[in-house]
């Protein structure tokens, strides 16, 4: 292709389909003469080479000056290794080729149709508010819906499911659209393929915005806190192959123990330090997470969700002794409003002991 990607001239296209014309002319000759006196073969091969170094040097010749269409450059390859059936070919291609490119798509259009632009409606924005972008519990999200319309759904039905996807994407929505990946419908995998490019592309635009304002201050706490969430997030798309999410994962431990370690004791330490507990537990480093608890949690003031993360931590390591004895004293100490999950591992852990109950929670 030309350096300067500018079209060719009248008088290179011109050239170009007399090379073409002469070529055509002398190996149809070529061919006549070889059906009609067989012993002639030899020598129609060599009047071949010269017609193939002729018509490669004009071909290069014609290139320098714009002459790079891919039409014209298939004539050139296939006549000189093919012959006449190369000519044949390139010109059964090029017809071909032109047919297609007059009922083809355009690009631009139906990448549009993948991903059209969102219009403002009261409707949709209403119920993406209630539901789509909600924070309800998990069993009120709707990935279900998402699975489904991929697995049962029309195709007009799954492209805009993957629409959807693309732009409000959530780890949740992976296995949807991974299913999607795997749709019987070519359409379907293509959207679904150029869905994960898309938001793949977003992480690595955020990351890169990420690292220039780090770059800055290496320091800053709540850089290192963003960056770690970021991290952690990719880790978890489920879009990315085993060895890049555990990467992703470790690159965001190392940003939380680095944020614990230079936030100043209070709420915003605690909360690095029980992000990257919770991380340790997901990566199955149990032992390391409850070390790191361990301090804060003997503490008064343990967060709810510390003593989430530590209790699940020695339940995993199956310290279930230390496990009851903390109960008991969270139970002792009238501990905050915890989790109903972490109230209900507690009644469990202590439900023969003698000490009071957790005050009753608020309505």
């Amino acid at each position: 292709m030309s350096a300067r990607h500018e079209p060719p001239s009248p008088i290179t296209e011109a050239l170009a389909a007399l090379l073409v014309l002469v070529v055509a002319v002398l190996e149809a000759w070529l061919l006549l003469r070889a059906v009609a006196d067989p012993s002639a073969i030899p020598a129609a091969l060599q009047l071949h080479g010269l017609i193939a170094l002729g018509t490669l040097l004009a071909a290069y010749g014609l290139r320098g000056a714009g002459g790079d269409d891919p039409a014209f450059l298939l004539f050139v390859v296939a006549s000189v290794f093919l012959g006449p059936l190369g000519v044949a070919g390139a010109a059964v291609a090029a017809l071909l080729r032109r047919i297609f490119a007059w009922r083809a798509r355009p690009f631009a259009e139906w990448y549009q149709a993948l991903f059209p632009e969102e219009r403002p409606d009261r409707t949709r924005a209403l119920y993406e508010r209630v539901v789509l972008r909600g924070h309800g519990p998990a069993e009120r999200s709707t990935v279900a819906p998402f699975a489904d319309v991929i697995a049962l759904g029309s195709l007009q039905e799954k492209q805009a499911a993957i629409a959807l996807i693309a732009s409000g994407f959530r780890p949740e929505f992976a296995i949807a659209l991974r299913a999607a990946l795997n749709d019987q419908e070519a359409a379907v995998r293509v959207q679904a393929a150029s869905a994960v490019a898309r938001i793949e592309q977003q992480f690595l635009q955020r990351s890169m915005a990420l690292e220039a304002r780090r770059a800055a201050d290496r320091d800053d706490p709540d850089l290192l806190m963003e960056a770690a969430r970021h991290h952690e997030a990719l880790s978890a798309t489920g879009l990315i192959d085993e060895t890049r999410a555990q990467e992703a994962a470790e690159a965001a431990l190392t940003l939380y123990l680095a944020a614990v370690a230079r936030t100043p004791d209070g709420a915003a330490r605690g909360d690095a330090t029980v992000a990257a507990a919770r991380l340790l537990l997901r990566l199955g480093r149990a032992e390391e997470a409850v070390r790191l608890l361990a301090p804060a949690a003997e503490a008064d003031q343990a967060t709810p969700g510390l003593v989430a993360v530590y209790l699940e931590g020695l339940f995993r390591l199956r310290r279930f002794v230390d496990l009851r004895e903390f109960c008991l004293r969270l139970r002792e100490a009238g501990s905050a409003r915890l989790p109903d999950r972490v109230e209900e591992a507690l009644t469990l852990w202590t439900e023969d002991a003698p000490q009071p109950m957790l005050p009753a929670k608020a309505a």
